[in-house]
């Protein structure tokens, strides 16, 4: 299995504190966000605290969502109930379930990389099964990442996991949580290593760590290295703080992913993208040189397409989403504005620069769209909260032989090498 955490250079450095919180609380988020659509993805999101000024935004980094159910189920893949089931399937069995796993991409802290090594373990180690979560969300810049597990968890176990590590509980004063502590903690320390390394603990126990945990709901667990994230998942949960669906943008290109008219039926996965977070455009052409084995006539075309007339004005989010509908794959690319006009001067931008696109290393002259037998749809302007957000869709066959989300992987590598010009505003326009 190799669904692997996509290393971008925001992906959190997580320097963890040691206080270990599991909560029981009743509402919160988790729930349906008032005003949206009640998906797992707005659920989520509806749990991560806002940023008190929009500059901080930044520091949420590459926002990631996975869907691990909505994976298998566009495979035809039955959902294991535990990992000792998945372990008695046959080679064929493990391996489809492996392949409809493997287009899926995340953001560290990586549930897969953390978990897989030792998930026999997971049970006694924190109560629950790797088979027990359902979607992961994962966000953060170095110090204040946090990963989201949505799923079915039992209280219980996870009380009496933890307790058995070591764990003390003690009452909190916030809606009757309750706080887990290890006995040789101090309220001053600022070091939570371990010192019993195990993938068994998805919440930094492959490095040794102790990441503070929050089993919010029994179908929620969050988990962040600092005590500061925790406190701020813990208020948001209550909805004491405002969550990230309150930032205009995040709402508005959340809505244009589920709802808008060339919305996947089944979203799989998505990625938001700041535009703060991506590289200038000279710096892409500077990469891509820099790439030993780049194909020296996709620097040509790149510096070509950064000399073009038409302009791509600056934005306030991204994201680009993986789904399935009717028996074809389907790749969003959204990109959120102010106005409808400025959401349409940039259409003609993104459409050409997409259809354009050719990965760096490749040496044949097929682009990332014919490369996969894909098509790119008609672009839609996508209006709710207040803003202008301009979805384009790709769609493409769902075939062994294509491989599945393999364009959105394409387009993922590309971000992640700094080398993917059609989000890239243009400079002095």
């Amino acid at each position: 299995m190799s669904s692997r955490p996509l290393p971008n250079p925001v992906a959190p450095v997580l320097h963890a504190t040691l206080l270990l919180s599991v909560l029981v609380l009743a509402g919160g988020c988790g729930d349906k966000p008032d005003g949206t659509t009640d998906h797992p993805l707005t659920r989520l999101l509806a749990c991560v605290p806002a940023p008190s000024q929009e500059k901080d935004l930044e520091q949420l980094g590459h926002l990631t969502y996975v869907d691990v159910r909505r994976s298998e189920a566009v495979s035809g893949i039955t959902k294991p109930l535990t990992w000792a089931a998945f372990s008695a399937l046959d080679r064929a069995g493990r391996e489809a379930w492996n392949k409809a796993i493997d287009r899926l991409r995340v953001s560290e802290p990586s549930y897969f990389s953390e978990s897989l090594r030792d998930a026999e373990q997971m049970p006694s180690t924190v109560g629950f099964d790797f088979f027990d979560v359902d979607q992961i969300l994962s966000y953060g810049s170095a110090g204040s990442g946090a990963q989201l597990l949505a799923g079915s968890f039992s209280r219980d176990a996870i009380i009496a996991a933890f307790k058995a590590r070591g764990y003390r509980a003690s009452a909190a004063a916030d809606r009757a949580a309750l706080l887990f502590r290890h006995a040789d903690e101090r309220d001053d320390q600022t070091s939570n290593f371990d010192f019993d390394e195990t993938s068994a603990n998805p919440f930094g126990g492959r490095s040794g760590r102790r990441h503070p945990v929050a089993l919010l709901t029994p179908r929620l667990l969050v988990s962040s290295p600092g005590e500061a994230t925790t406190r701020a998942l813990i208020l948001t949960h209550a909805r004491r703080t405002p969550s990230l669906l309150s930032v205009r943008a995040y709402r508005a290109t959340t809505d244009a992913l589920l709802r808008s008219s060339v919305a996947p039926a089944q979203l799989v996965q998505a990625i938001y993208l700041r535009p703060e977070s991506l590289p200038a455009a000279v710096e892409v052409v500077v990469n891509i040189m820099y790439e030993p084995w780049a194909n020296p006539n996709v620097i040509k075309e790149k510096r070509a397409e950064l000399s073009d007339d038409l302009p791509l004005p600056p934005y306030r989010l991204a994201a680009m989403a993986d789904g399935q509908d009717n028996g074809e794959q389907i790749t969003l690319v959204s990109v959120a504005y102010d106005s409808a006009a400025q959401a349409d001067l940039a259409r003609p931008t993104i459409e050409r620069r997409l259809d354009r696109f050719r990965d760096v290393f490749r040496e044949g002259g097929e682009t990332a769209l014919s490369e996969v037998g894909g098509r790119r749809g008609q672009s839609v302007i996508h209006h709710a909260n207040g803003m202008a957000v301009l979805v384009v869709p790709v769609r493409y066959p769902a075939s062994p032989k294509v491989g599945a989300g393999r364009l959105y992987l394409r387009w993922l590598g590309a971000i992640d090498q700094s080398t993917f010009l059609p989000l890239v505003p243009s400079e002095g326009k």
